[in-house]
């Protein structure tokens, strides 16, 4: 028996022992309840014992049954969105922030990895954790509104799964690309250099 079910039952073993009007004809704010189980009257506590309920939950039946009479309840905030519930602005500014991070600390791949048709990653230093990256998100945000560690987490694998906390062998990698960088633009603006020099340039450049 599902819940709705059951509160549903509940209301039609209990029947009201009082008018609705009192004798000077007002209405009648407090009513009197007689229990019902299989057709014969029983005590309160009786009742709660039978259908396995606690006080609270009989008075928030009986309190739902003279208001909204015999009819399924539902919860107060149903339909309702919370004040604190996640909205496009905040995941937009988390976006913007990692994408902002990303361009400052964050080094560019040239092509995605083989076998893979999409955006080249962006590798941050390994010195650095995506907690530091929040930390330093929740000090720019404006009027103290901000996303949890583990939202901030979530929005950055499934909006920027493209940016990445460089691992120690792929900051390697990376020290290696710059000093080639390096080396290549040093070479192609060297005044008077040798043809070996020239020669190693074109095939850093090609």
């Amino acid at each position: 028996m599902s819940k709705e079910e059951k509160d549903m039952y509940i209301m039609g073993s209990l029947v009201d022992s009082c008018k609705e009007r009192t004798k000077r004809g007002k209405k009648r704010i407090r009513s009197r309840q007689t229990f019902m189980f299989s057709g014969e009257k029983v005590c309160r506590n009786t009742f709660l014992l039978f259908y396995v309920i606690g006080k609270h939950f009989l008075h928030n039946i009986i309190t739902h049954k003279n208001t909204h009479g015999v009819t399924p309840r539902k919860h107060g905030h149903l339909g309702k969105k919370p004040s604190h519930s996640l909205q496009y602005d905040d995941i937009k500014l988390v976006v913007q922030f990692i994408s902002s991070y990303a361009d400052d600390f964050g080094l560019q791949q040239p092509a995605a990895p083989r076998g893979r048709d999409d955006t080249p990653p962006i590798y941050i230093p390994s010195d650095t954790t995506k907690k530091d990256v929040h930390d330093k998100y929740v000090e720019s945000c404006p009027n103290d509104r901000h996303v949890r560690y583990s939202t901030f987490c979530n929005i950055w694998n499934q909006c920027l799964p493209h940016i990445r906390i460089a691992k120690p062998r792929d900051d390697v990698y990376m020290c290696h690309l710059r000093k080639t960088s390096k080396k290549c633009s040093f070479r192609g603006g060297k005044v008077g250099g040798s043809k070996k020099d020239a020669g190693t340039h074109h095939a850093c450049t090609g």
